[in-house]
């Protein structure tokens, strides 16, 4: 065993079992709320910190171990700095869903659009009046599900390549259908490229081949004022998705 997997154990050791628990579950990290619920006073808490048993990652956020965190104790105390519904979104969920390959900073967290939270350092926070519906469930830590993922980065991405790179990738990688992408998006009120973003989706779902035609519609055709050819060049697998399907051209975005 590590000395920093022997330190975490020795510091989860003083623990109540109630916060040995939440510890062992959020990689060494709790928050000022966790420890009082589980029958810490304020001055127990101010003992822990002042002896150097635990630190101040954020305010009311607290790591009960020794030595760096690592980026699941950071993930978790970004959630948990933001309080009640908070959740990792964007590009930080997409690094927990495998979407994304890399992890990125800063970390994105997203809270119900009622509660008014300050963002700490490293953290990029966001509102969603949807949170609850969001919300992977039995996610830990929280995060949004995949579907919403995929929307949230198709928002916040600069181009429609990106876009396209988003959808194709999870669509790639077996992580939805289009049935749940659908759904989700349908869910919104507000959309950029929802028109182009459905026949993506139902594109995507044809294959490589059906987007490529999708996006040779969209940039070359459309853009153009030329004929379609999307109903004289559809591949079966095409065929078989939802016929009004039509806008995806670089294909190395993907």
């Amino acid at each position: 065993m590590s000395v920093c997997a022997v330190t975490l154990c020795a510091m989860k050791s003083e623990l109540p079992s109630a916060l040995r628990y939440l510890a062992g579950n959020q990689y060494g990290v709790i928050s000022r709320s966790q420890a009082l619920r589980a029958g810490l006073t304020t001055d127990m808490i101010k003992f822990r910190l002042r002896s150097g048993r635990w630190r101040l990652m954020h305010r009311g956020v607290y790591i009960t171990f020794t030595g760096e965190p690592g980026r699941g104790a950071r993930l978790w105390a970004a959630v948990l700095s933001a309080g009640p519904g908070a959740m990792l979104s964007h590009q930080t969920a997409a690094e927990l869903q495998e979407l994304a390959d890399k992890a990125t900073n800063p970390i994105h967290v997203t809270v119900p659009h009622e509660r008014h939270v300050l963002a700490v350092d490293g953290v990029s926070l966001h509102r969603s009046g949807r949170a609850v519906e969001a919300m992977e469930q039995r996610s830990f830590p929280p995060r949004t599900r995949v579907e919403e993922t995929v929307l949230d980065l198709t928002q916040t991405a600069k181009t429609f390549d990106d876009v396209c790179g988003w959808v194709t990738r999870a669509f790639a990688r077996d992580l939805t259908d289009e049935a749940r992408l659908s759904a989700a998006m349908t869910a919104r009120t507000k959309l950029r490229w929802r028109t182009d973003l459905g026949e993506l989706i139902a594109a995507a779902a044809g294959g490589d081949h059906s987007v490529l035609e999708f996006r040779y519609h969209r940039d070359v055709e459309r853009a153009h004022g030329l004929p379609s050819r999307l109903g004289r060049c559809r591949s079966p697998r095409r065929a078989a998705a939802e016929a009004g399907a039509t806008a995806c051209t670089n294909p190395t975005a993907w």
